[in-house]
């Protein structure tokens, strides 16, 4: 594919692809969240449209955009890890607020190295969603979401609430 390819093909490759792409955002989000979801990945594809053959099939590569993890930020809450334009995103939603004045922290996982800062701290509203822009995944394995002191930390300091595990370069989420 290529920029401004027919609006034929892309209706094509929604029809054979939509339906898994609902049904994977679909078990990691809200029914709404889950259809802006796969409407921003195929709006985000017919933008760019940046598919290369060497990634693995068009499926593949489509559903790669986003993977998907229960979290453990509450009984409900679900993260995934969206990717737009190589521009990775942190998708937590019906996530707890974290307790006693701490923040939430991102961390890439990279082994067999420590869990990495990636520079984003942050808290929830009121719904328990939010969405945090990540830096290049790099070689990581996990992102993972921790509770921390107000500013931060080097290290995470207390387990995960939310865990989102990586597809291997060329390998459909599951």
């Amino acid at each position: 594919m290529s920029r401004g390819f027919e609006p034929a093909a892309f209706d094509v490759l929604y029809r054979r692809h939509g339906a898994a792409a609902f049904a994977l955002a679909r078990r990691m989000l809200r029914q709404a969240r889950a259809e802006d979801a796969v409407q921003e990945a195929f709006l985000g594809l017919w933008r760019s449209a940046r598919y290369d053959s060497r990634r693995g099939s068009v499926r593949t590569w489509l559903l790669s955009m986003w993977v998907v993890t229960r979290a453990g930020g509450g009984p409900d809450a679900r993260a995934a890890v969206l990717i737009r334009n190589d521009q990775p995103r942190l998708v937590l939603t019906d996530i707890d607020r974290p307790r006693d004045g701490r923040i939430y922290q991102a961390w890439l996982v990279r082994p067999p190295s420590l869990p990495v800062p990636t520079g984003a701290l942050f808290s929830v509203g009121g719904t328990g969603d939010t969405t945090i822009m990540l830096p290049a995944l790099g070689g990581a394995v996990r992102v993972i979401v921790t509770s921390e002191p107000p500013r931060g930390s080097t290290f995470p300091t207390l387990p995960p609430v939310a865990a989102v595990r990586l597809p291997v370069h060329g390998q459909t989420p599951r």
